[in-house]
């Protein structure tokens, strides 16, 4: 938890922009920054954090509870995709926590996990849709976004890490988030991984 990779500045905005009340996504959660200090401060919404990987998964459950579970969190062990069903995860080393995991299929090795579109998912669990979106999932932005329409059209508020060394274009993420109401603001650059903050009007 004392290493933030760089993203300080990205986490305070983003836990500055939460409210009580709210329903907060995380996806590509990791093994557990953003959600678990989300969780201090969401005392009467939802913490939901989408995690694939089984070992930062286990973590992640770890640490929420190491944390002050509050009661607000959830897990859930799926990937968020364009489709639902089961997809190869590429993982990169055996490091928990490393953050390299993705759907890309450009790992060392891969292993099977499910996959969700975020809407579908959403619909299934009868889960309240969010108002703050967080997207961290190493090169597959495109596709999360390509199943998550109804979750952008509540949202207030998206933060999405963008990957072009993936092949992620960062002008089609910002078009997709601005076709969807946003403004988008430009964040803090990593290794030439850029943080979008995208903000419905008046946040």
């Amino acid at each position: 938890m004392d290493d933030l990779g760089g993203e300080r500045a990205v986490l305070r905005r983003f836990l500055d922009d939460l409210n009580p009340e709210d329903v907060v996504y995380d996806v590509g959660a990791n093994v557990g920054t953003y959600t678990c200090f989300a969780q201090q401060i969401v005392k009467d919404g939802r913490v939901h954090a989408f995690e694939p990987h089984p070992g930062n998964a286990s973590r992640l459950a770890d640490n929420v509870r190491e944390t002050g579970d509050t009661g607000v969190t959830r897990i859930h062990r799926v990937a968020v995709s364009d489709d639902s069903g089961t997809v190869s995860l590429a993982v990169g080393g055996s490091v928990t926590g490393k953050g390299t995991h993705n759907v890309l299929g450009n790992g060392e090795s891969s292993i099977p996990v499910d996959a969700e579109r975020l809407d579908t998912y959403v619909d299934e669990t009868a889960s309240r849709r969010p108002d703050v979106l967080k997207i961290d999932v190493e090169g597959a932005e495109d596709r999360v976004l390509e199943g998550a329409e109804e979750a952008l059209g509540h949202a207030r508020l998206v933060y999405v890490e963008v990957h072009p060394q993936h092949g992620v274009s960062i002008d089609g993420v910002e078009s997709r988030l601005e076709d969807a109401g946003f403004v988008i603001e430009p964040m803090e650059v990593r290794v030439s991984q850029p943080f979008l903050r995208a903000a419905k009007s008046g946040e």
